[in-house]
């Protein structure tokens, strides 16, 4: 009797198994159901660009021209410059600033931006690589923003037809702080200019850039740049 009680128990073992194989299959075949990711493509109005010489990229003129397929293109992120060399490949890892540049200079700037009104899900993309040059990239249950990537050729004091000069645009902010307070003014590089704008006036800014991680607006027609944080547009 005993050995028939044992038997009986490992019979039902057994039995309480079977089902995890049937389980086993059910997910393996809901494993394959996976949505496939949404490209966003970025694209320009204006496929070329030409700089005057001595003269800065406009950031508020050039994101009217970058569209997307999906979302929105709401503000540039940031723009980096990189010329090509004499065999006519670009100096990837070398960006310059534009004051370095001379006439008949040729090169490709890589913009980057923010894109929202994006629905949550998986999307590929292209963005900037620590070298510079873009290339693509997925991200998963990303909702907000995404920092996508377009490349945008461009020439200096080149009078050729088919090219478009970039427009000169600017917008107005005020500088926050206590009324008439100093405040400092950077290079491109990210050091002190010596020189100073007020708190409590108005100042033209017309290209935003990211250096060495903080965001900065440059003074309209000066080389000099102020931090964000210190703006109030």
């Amino acid at each position: 009797m005993r050995k028939r009680k044992i038997l009986g128990v490992v019979a039902a073992a057994l039995l309480a198994v079977t089902p995890v194989t049937t389980t086993g299959i059910t997910l393996i075949g809901h494993s394959n159901v996976v949505s496939a990711a949404t490209e966003i493509k970025l694209s320009s109005k204006k496929p070329y660009l030409r700089l005057a010489p001595g003269s800065s990229f406009d950031s508020f003129t050039i994101v009217k021209d970058i569209k997307s397929n999906v979302g929105t293109v709401d503000y540039v992120e940031n723009i980096d410059v990189y010329k090509k060399a004499s065999n006519g490949d670009v100096k990837w890892g070398y960006p310059v600033h534009e004051e370095q540049l001379k006439p008949g200079t040729e090169g490709v700037i890589v913009v980057t931006v923010d894109v929202h009104d994006l629905k949550n899900g998986s999307y590929t993309y292209m963005t900037k690589t620590d070298a510079g040059d873009i290339v693509p990239t997925t991200e998963d249950d990303m909702y907000y923003t995404r920092d996508a990537a377009i490349e945008i050729p461009f020439v200096v004091g080149s009078k050729k037809s088919n090219l478009v000069s970039t427009k000169r645009s600017s917008r107005t902010a005020v500088i926050t702080g206590r009324y008439n307070n100093k405040v400092r003014t950077y290079t491109s590089r990210g050091k002190f200019a010596h020189h100073y704008v007020y708190s409590g006036h108005s100042y033209k800014f017309n290209v935003r850039r990211v250096i060495k991680g903080k965001t900065y607006f440059k003074l309209y027609g000066k080389r000099q740049y102020v931090r964000a944080d210190k703006l109030k547009f």
